[in-house]
């Protein structure tokens, strides 16, 4: 049997009758009611049809009811009007493209006329409950019914070519239609407001069309003839064609060069069988849009050919799926059609793997491997790379075209760049990058050139240059690890860098370099490199960061640097140097360093609240008057826990240096001057405070000074975002469902109605979605946005982080984790029906 493939999924809620008019002899056969005299080309009952076309049997009851039949020559027409009754039909549709009709009916008339081709009959309803107009296309026959309670129908049976038209003004009433075609059905009841809508349905086995029209009007919830089965969408199936060289509807076969070119749209096309091509050109060759190509796993190999499987330009909404090799081909996959979609394959050792140079392309799940030039290279806007394998490569995915996302993707053991991408604004998120880079090349394992790219959540090590290499203006690039790469973990050359909460650990060089100006590092762990962070321009805002076990722990040579609350331990030199006029270094925890705990090469700055504890706490000092070691004494929480913000706290590894041993005093600092070096003097310094510091308030204000840093589980009582199930919606037209979300604060902290929530996608079904923002109305946060339905039966979950965009000190916009995941589960029944919950 073969499986079904390409369903596209509408959420139409909906209730119609279906009236048909069948073959004559079957009307005999089943039984007609003893008060209609049997004709010769009309039905008055109830029948079964099954999709083979058998009658299954039919019954007919009705009460004062006239019947006429006509049958009419070409270019004939006929008008048939009937004025009251009541009328529940039940229809069923088989492939053949022939319906069998039952009705039964209270004080009705009805006029049928059947007509030869080229005859036109206009039909026309004028009061009712409920009426409803079928057409169905499949053995080039055509066929109208419509039935009402208190209404008038016209009805025609026409021969090929004929056509017929139905219009309709009210109704109101029940219906259950069953409509058949090759291996699909669908069951409609409604109990919901007017509506509309077309619907085309393609027969599996011979490519025809079965379309049909429907109008609607709303009933009473009360009505007792309500069906109680009410489903939420209908199905389309595409035509399944096998490709083999035998030929067939939509394609040829060349067997002189052994390659195929499809020219029919709307299909899916199933390879049967591998095979080798001689064809320069293509192996498979696609020119109509909305193609399925299912390689179904097959193997197809070429002689250094031009594509393996060529989508032209202009072929739009092309699928190539689940070829299991496509080989020795300049290109293994060619695609320049728009919104194509690439999905498990494998393309080895060609030229390049897969190419798409058109826009809103997604290439996902396929393996490109061991291919000469690029895995995967892909030029268009918005392309979606998610979760491909390019390993041994010259280079693993290259991408070019803006707005592009790069996500859970592995890339390795390239002869280059694991991952390059030039294009603005990319989102290079989550995907593995280890080991890229021939020894001596200056390769990374990420390697991005545009302006404003997100690279977050990748694991980037043991690669010949740069973990992550960033030339773009403004790009962020947070919660990276980058390990044991041949230079630095992470490398920045573009100003309004913001760098956070990334892991770099036994770099060659150094873990963090930023070389422009008003770059923002915040919130990083970094050990075990020569330098944890280094920054080279002006402006720099270094914070929070943890910089231990590197031989410097932080080196800045910027203007006006801000260096704050860092912490700079067991640095095998030193733990902070600076080389920059106008710096400020606060807040930060210097400790039991090998060399020194901190280092001024020269310019100028202030040094207070910091905590020391060296053996030498500050080495040398080139310009000794630039530098003041302490503020005029302030309330506010000093470094050590104090009541005062004043100087610095002196002390050494043992704990027993001269802060540690001086007079405590209530204010937590004491006016005796410590003498730094020289001339040097902290007039205000630190000493342990007489009296414990008032307890700390359970509820701080939010945000917290570090927002980038990635929240504590206990936090999340504080502020805790989580969705309302009770207010979840879901509607689906085409293939686009609406989702509405109601998300509320349960945490500690009030936030006010200008807070800014975001929820943030982290799985790949949810990536494409991208960054929700939320609306505030009473009290709770609003998302409306839109999932396409994915084309094949199952489960799919999509999974958010909720956030909060707040500020960090330099006014830079970063993400504060808002509260646990959001979780939404969309399933799509086999039978078309298409459901959305919420997940746990």
């Amino acid at each position: 049997m073969k499986p079904i493939y390409g369903y596209i999924f509408t959420i139409v809620v909906f209730v119609c009758f279906i009236v048909g008019f069948g073959i004559a002899d079957n009307e005999q056969s089943m039984g007609t009611s003893p008060d209609i005299p049997p004709t010769t080309n009309a039905l008055s009952k109830t029948d079964v049809v099954s999709p083979s076309g058998d009658s299954t049997g039919g019954t007919d009851s009705s009460h004062e009811t006239t019947s006429t039949t006509d049958t009419g020559s070409a270019d004939s027409s006929s008008t048939g009007q009937t004025q009251t009754g009541e009328i529940t039909s039940t229809t069923q549709q088989s492939t053949d493209g022939l319906s069998e009709t039952g009705s039964s009916s209270e004080t009705s008339s009805s006029t049928t006329e059947t007509g030869s081709a080229d005859s036109s009959t206009p039909g026309q309803t004028q009061t009712g409950e409920i009426t409803s107009t079928t057409q169905q296309s499949t053995d080039g026959l055509s066929e109208t019914g419509s039935s009402s309670e208190t209404s008038s129908s016209t009805t025609e049976t026409r021969s090929a070519d004929a056509s017929t038209t139905g219009d309709t003004t009210t109704g109101q009433n029940p219906s259950t239609t069953e409509h058949t075609t090759g291996d699909v059905s669908k069951k409609v009841g409604s109990s919901l407001n007017t509506a509309s809508g077309d619907q085309t349905v393609l027969n599996q086995d011979d490519g025809t069309t079965t379309s049909q029209t429907v109008i609607i009007t709303p009933h009473s919830d009360n009505d007792e003839k309500s069906p109680e089965t009410v489903t939420l969408g209908t199905v389309t199936v595409q035509s399944i064609i096998d490709l083999t060289p035998s030929g067939g509807t939509g394609y040829t076969y060349d067997s002189t060069t052994s390659s195929y070119d499809i020219t029919g749209a709307g299909n899916t096309y199933v390879l049967q069988s591998g095979f080798s091509t001689t064809s320069t050109d293509f192996a498979i060759r696609i020119q109509a849009s909305n193609v399925i190509l299912d390689g179904n796993y097959q193997t197809i190999t070429g002689s250094g050919g031009s594509a393996g499987v060529s989508v032209i330009s202009g072929t739009d909404s092309v699928t190539v799926r689940n070829f299991g090799g496509i080989n020795y081909f300049n290109n293994g996959i060619n695609s320049q059609g728009d919104s194509t979609t690439i999905f498990g394959n494998t393309a080895s050792e060609n030229n390049y793997g897969i190419v798409s140079t058109g826009d809103s392309a997604t290439i996902s799940g396929n393996t490109a491997n061991d291919n000469g030039f690029a895995g995967i290279k892909s030029d268009g806007v918005s392309a979606v790379i998610s979760g491909n394998t390019a390993n041994s490569n010259d280079e693993g995915i290259e991408s070019t075209g803006p707005t592009a996302t790069i996500s859970s993707n592995t890339a390795e053991n390239n002869n280059n760049n694991g991952i390059n991408s030039d294009g603005e604004s990319a989102t290079i998120r989550s995907n593995t990058v280890n080991s890229n880079g021939i020894a001596g090349s200056d390769c990374n394992g990420i390697d991005s050139d545009g302006n404003y790219a997100q690279i977050s959540g990748n694991i980037a090590s043991n690669n010949n240059n740069n973990g992550v290499d960033s030339i773009g203006v403004s790009d962020v690039i947070i919660g990276n690890e980058v390990n044991n790469n041949g230079k630095s973990g992470i490398y920045s050359a573009a100003p309004n860098a913001f760098i956070g909460t990334n892991t770099a650990d036994g770099n060659t060089q150094t873990g963090i370099d930023s070389e422009q100006t008003s770059a923002t590092i915040s919130g990083n762990t970094v050990s075990n490199n020569n330098y944890g962070i280094y920054s080279a321009g002006s402006d720099a805002a270094i914070s929070s960061n943890t910089a231990n076990r590197n031989t410097i722990g932080i080196v800045s040579y910027g203007d006006s640097a801000a260096i704050n609350d860092n912490t700079a331990n067991s640095n095998n030199n030193n733990g902070i140097y600076s080389d920059g006029e106008s710096v400020t270094i606060k807040g930060n925890t210097v400790a039991e360093n090998t060399n020194s705990g901190l280092v001024l090469g020269g310019g100028s700055g202030s040094v207070y609240n910091n905590k020391f504890a060296n053996t030498n706490n500050v080495g040398g000092v080139s310009n000794p008057s630039g530098y003041t070691w302490n503020q005029a004494p302030s309330p506010g929480s000093n470094v050590v826990g104090g009541p005062n913000i004043a100087g610095n706290y002196w002390s050494d590894p043992t704990g027993t240096g001269w802060s540690d041993t001086h007079t405590p005093t209530t204010t937590g600092y004491t006016t005796e001057r410590y003498n730094v070096g020289g001339s040097m003097y902290d007039n205000a310094p630190l000493v342990k405070t007489r009296s414990s510091p008032p307890s700390p308030d359970p509820n701080p204000d939010y945000p917290p000074s570090h927002p980038n840093q990635p929240s504590d589980p206990s936090s999340r009582s504080l502020i805790n975002i989580v969705p309302n199930s009770a207010d979840l919606s879901f509607s689906v037209e085409g293939n686009q469902a609406t989702i509405t979300l109601d998300l509320e604060n349960i945490g500690t902290v009030t936030l006010s109605p200008s807070a800014r929530i975001v929820l943030v996608p982290i799985n790949d079904p949810a990536i494409p979605i991208g960054v929700l923002p939320a609306s505030y109305d009473s009290g709770k946060y609003l998302i409306n946005f839109g999932v396409q339905i994915p084309s094949s039966p199952g489960t799919y979950t999509y999974t958010f982080q909720p956030e909060m965009i707040t500020t960090d000190p330099s006014g830079n916009e970063v993400l504060m984790n808002a509260g646990g995941l959001v979780t939404f589960i969309v399933t799509v029944n086999p039978d078309g029906t298409v459901n959305c919950t919420l997940g746990s």
